[in-house]
């Protein structure tokens, strides 16, 4: 039984999922996310991709020279959007508490549910309604905590789960490399590879002091994370707070005109989505008659932008 139970579930490679949802020829191939233009850098790839040395943040140049035969798509953030409400919908139904830390990764707190129901059942039962009802695969790690808990899931992909009792936390993650510690980017694995720290294990038995020094407050989170040390609570689901634009050019510009215009577009463009979302709170929130003059002034304002 848990003193603390924190699931963590991510959707295997999420947009790639979505892409093969929507058009299944696409199945079994190597498949590449992202940007065509010199800047170009892969959002997401297949794990057939992966096999090639692929993975994301990679410049989609270097990603076609690895993988010659993938097949590259630019994306569609408004299906991938879709498809994640779908998924949060789902989870906040049955879920006590639970955060989404981005579009296709959630953290649930299950604590105390071992005495009525068992979490691991629990979560498992959630995990095939996800797939039952989006139709797209997803994997879970369960744990005391949230470190522990992420790790598990990146072991237990791809849409598989990983169950980590209680007490064992330390000697699950004892012989993974340190780059599996979330928050461990390129730098701070390289200086830890420079330090010959290599394995979880080898990083927990390095005095906090020592990591203080070399990665100053940021050591010490490394220590405790090694050592499955990880206080951090679920921060429950709110609605997003803001909205944005941005666009990368394919070569630079000194054409300030063109940017302004741009930039009225961009803004345009964002105000437009504004007031859609106000208009889908005004639904919610406000009675007939309210309703139908805020969409009465909405209409007059479509007609206006036409």
């Amino acid at each position: 039984m848990y003193d603390r139970a924190i699931l963590h579930l991510d959707l295997d490679s999420f947009f790639v999922s979505v892409e093969c949802l929507k058009n299944s020829s696409l199945l079994g191939k190597p498949l590449l996310i992202g940007g065509t233009s010199n800047r170009g850098v892969v959002a997401s790839c297949s794990y057939e991709a992966r096999r090639f040395g692929v993975h994301s943040a990679m410049p989609m140049k270097m990603a076609l020279r690895l993988c010659p035969q993938a097949i590259i798509l630019r994306g569609d953030m408004d299906s991938y959007s879709k498809y994640s409400g779908i998924v949060t919908d789902i989870i906040a139904e049955d879920a006590p508490v639970y955060e989404k830390a981005s579009i296709d990764e959630f953290y649930l707190d299950l604590t105390g549910m071992d005495r009525h129901f068992g979490c691991f059942k629990w979560s498992s039962e959630l995990r095939q309604k996800v797939i039952k009802d989006s139709g797209l695969p997803i994997s879970f790690g369960l744990s005391v905590n949230k470190t522990v808990s992420k790790i598990g899931t990146s072991e237990a992909k791809p849409n598989g789960t990983k169950y980590v009792p209680n007490g064992e936390e330390k000697g699950f993650l004892a012989p993974l490399p340190v780059g599996k510690i979330p928050g461990v980017g390129d730098q701070t694995h390289k200086k830890l590879n420079f330090m010959g720290v290599r394995t979880i294990d080898t990083l927990s038995q390095i005095p906090i002091r020592l990591l203080e020094r070399e990665f100053g407050k940021p050591g010490r989170t490394l220590w405790e994370k090694a050592n499955a040390i990880d206080p951090t609570p679920i921060v429950p689901y709110h609605e997003q707070k803001s909205m944005s634009k941005e666009r990368t050019f394919v070569e630079d510009t000194l054409d300030v005109m063109m940017m302004k215009h741009l930039l009225l577009d961009m803004a345009d463009k964002l105000s437009f989505e504004l007031r859609l979302r106000q208009t889908r709170i005004y639904h919610h929130r406000q009675g007939p008659l309210r309703r139908l003059q805020y969409l009465h002034q909405t209409k007059k304002y479509l007609l206006y932008r036409q």
